[in-house]
C-alpha cells in the first residue's frame, strides 16, 4: 500500500465495518478487474516522462545555440 502513495482519508472508514468474508469478496472482484490490464505497457508512463524531459533539455540547448549564433 505504501508504494501506491498516500490514501484518501475515507480509505479505512469505508471498509472498517465489513466482515473478512466481504473484504475477501471485494478483493477478488478488484483482482478480476485488474486482469483486464495485465497486457498494458507498464513502463509507458516512465518512458513518456523520460522522453518529455529529454525533449525539454534538447529544446533548451537548441535555444542556447541559436542565441549564441546571433
Amino acid at each position: 500500500i505504501r508504494e501506491l502513495g498516500s490514501l484518501p482519508t475515507d480509505a479505512f472508514s469505508k471498509y472498517q465495518g465489513m466482515s473478512t468474508k466481504q473484504l475477501d469478496k471485494k478483493l477478488a472482484e478488484c483482482m478480476h478487474e485488474l486482469k483486464k490490464y495485465e497486457n498494458v505497457n507498464k513502463k509507458a508512463l516512465d518512458q513518456f516522462v523520460q522522453a518529455a524531459s529529454q525533449k525539454e533539455e534538447l529544446t533548451k540547448r537548441m535555444e542556447e545555440q541559436q542565441k549564441s549564433q546571433k
